[in-house]
């Protein structure tokens, strides 16, 4: 087209290619994810070409499906996909390793954390913001039913549940909260990953090569979640370690229990997949320019979390 000739002139030297359809839900065939994970990428792969610009990628590191073990190297192990996502950055891959004709460069971060901003944390687009919000609907249950409620004061009173002295803070001895056990959740800051994109796509030494862009500590499911209880305030609740396969089962039925949640629930249960397996994604490439991400810090999901509980999701009309 016209507007392309006229960015050719420009001399492009760098082609970034970071969109992408995220949904779970659609049918691979003929589908919207499809037409922008990999007819898309077919389209930036052509303008990268025609540019001679660099290619800069960006997949996922869940293109490993149901490995359990992932390397850069790695690609089509005969992994199995969880959803249509993963199979469809997975094709986006093989467009840019066989299409390419320009240097190119591919990033896999695994699942990215970003403070709270409206967009993201109230439309709950970020999967951690999806688990946060619906604890966060369960307490403002909790409060209004111990400040408003009759029947279900009493009967959470009869549970031992009760408001501490400061009229905030929630006592819930009775609450059983149960964890996939031995899980981490690999999470990365996405100012990280936007700091690593920089400093490899500067190095020519980097070309064709991929960078998983994981935590190689990621903490684990029921770190984080104490955390997130706790800047709740809700105090005494007790956490029960169960395997992936019960937790998955526990959290399809909260779908069919939850009524009035069952929008969220469902979209939290797109994410079953990635807090309830711990692969390990091998880093060699990305070492080279930068270094792993720190764990991820109780000082840092305490502000992510108040910033969402405090200003985010108190304006979101339920």
């Amino acid at each position: 087209s016209k507007n392309l000739k006229l960015l050719k002139q420009e001399k492009i030297r760098f082609v970034w290619h970071l969109a992408a359809n995220l949904a779970f839900n659609q049918n691979l065939k003929d589908s919207k994810r499809f037409k922008a994970n990999v007819v898309g990428t077919q389209n930036v792969v052509e303008i990268a070409n025609k540019w001679d610009a660099v290619l800069c990628h960006c997949s996922t590191a869940y293109v490993c499906g149901n490995s359990k073990i992932f390397s850069e190297e790695s690609l089509d192990k005969g992994q199995v996909f969880r959803n249509g996502y993963e199979q469809t950055k997975f094709l986006g891959e093989k467009v840019v390793r066989e299409k390419a004709k320009v240097p190119f460069v591919i990033f896999r971060p695994s699942l990215v954390i970003d403070k709270p901003t409206p967009g993201k944390a109230s439309n709950c687009t970020f999967g951690y913001y999806r688990y946060v919000f619906m604890f966060y609907l369960f307490r403002q249950w909790l409060f209004k039913s111990l400040t408003r409620g009759r029947f279900s004061k009493l009967f959470l009173n009869a549970l031992g549940t009760r408001l501490d002295k400061d009229g905030k803070t929630i006592i819930m001895p009775a609450l059983l909260l149960p964890f996939p056990k031995n899980i981490a959740v690999n999470m990365v800051p996405i100012d990280y990953v936007i700091n690593t994109f920089i400093k490899v796509a500067l190095n020519k030494s980097a070309y064709y090569k991929t960078y998983n862009l994981t935590n190689p500590k990621p903490r684990t499911f029921v770190y984080m979640m104490k955390i997130l209880i706790e800047d709740l305030s809700i105090k005494k609740a007790k956490y029960v370690g169960v395997s992936p396969y019960v937790f998955n089962q526990l959290f399809k039925l909260l779908y069919f229990v939850v009524v009035p949640w069952r929008g969220y629930i469902k979209s939290a249960l797109s994410y079953l997949p990635y807090i309830t397996t711990s692969p390990v994604f091998v880093r060699k490439n990305v070492n080279l320019y930068n270094s792993p991400p720190k764990p991820l810090s109780k000082d840092y999901l305490n502000k992510i979390n108040n910033e969402a509980i405090t200003k985010i999701f108190p304006k979101i009309k339920f």
